[in-house]
């Protein structure tokens, strides 16, 4: 079993849960469902911590499925209900360039991204108070040359769902609904899944912001983009938006 999948797969032996944590699929908003499960919070408690605030807490109170032996690792995928959710390829690879490669305040935000802007940037030392913006364009670049981080893997990689048969693989496009399936199937009637905000600063599922950010492409990189998440877009059932394409030469 590849080390990726155990460090991904969260687990509550409670409600015979595994949830597979992919990044900018409202991973955050899972994990504090799952910190509630592990009853380590309330869910008014949880709903009052940072996202950065509920990373640290998870690691420490919500176990992985590396931290049990082999033969229990066996029994929990044989017979607890797995999930994952995915999101549409192009608007994941938004969400993730604004939240780690955007500034706030003139500042970079994001600490741990430090050797991937400067691998944008060509720089040797990394500058928090550089002023020079990461474009776009630049971020895409570095993902379609395999430079690779999880907040930008393809999906099906994070979570092995070619070798992993989940119960229920749910769209963030439809989040509600379908963590709503989840937690009923689950027996979980104790506590609700949290409403996504439109308004968080990372929202990348707007068509304009779509068209506006993927327009400034190259058709080429475009291409050499779709071939480089195919199998997401395959595997999940997803096509690049029709209004990315009108125009393009």
């Amino acid at each position: 079993m590849e080390n990726v999948w155990l460090e991904n797969l969260l687990v509550n032996e409670k409600h015979k849960i595994v949830f597979c944590q992919t990044p900018k699929v409202g991973s955050v908003s899972w994990c504090r469902i799952m910190l509630v499960l592990s009853e380590y919070m309330n869910y008014t408690q949880v709903m009052k911590l940072t996202a950065y605030q509920v990373s640290r807490a998870w690691k420490k109170h919500v176990p992985r499925l590396g931290a049990f032996p082999l033969s229990k690792q066996k029994y929990i995928l044989a017979n607890y209900t797995k999930f994952m959710f995915v999101r549409h390829p192009f608007t994941r690879l938004l969400s993730a360039f604004i939240d780690k490669m955007k500034k706030k305040d003139g500042k970079y935000q994001r600490r741990g991204t430090e050797k991937y802007v400067n691998k944008i940037k060509g720089h040797y030392r990394w500058d928090r108070n550089a002023t020079e913006d990461v474009e776009f364009v630049d971020f895409i670049n570095m993902v379609v040359s395999n430079v690779g981080n999880i907040h930008w893997s393809e999906m099906y990689k994070v979570c092995g769902s070619c070798d992993i048969h989940y119960d229920v693989i749910g769209h963030f496009e439809d989040m509600t609904n379908d963590a709503k399936y989840i937690l009923t199937l689950s027996n979980v009637t104790s506590v609700g899944f949290p409403e996504p905000s439109k308004s968080h600063a990372t929202y990348s599922s707007d068509n304009d912001k779509i068209f506006k950010a993927f327009s400034t492409l190259p058709v080429s990189m475009l291409a050499d983009l779709y071939y480089k998440f195919k199998y997401d877009f395959a595997l999940f059932d997803y096509k690049i938006p029709f209004n990315i394409n009108q125009n393009r030469k």
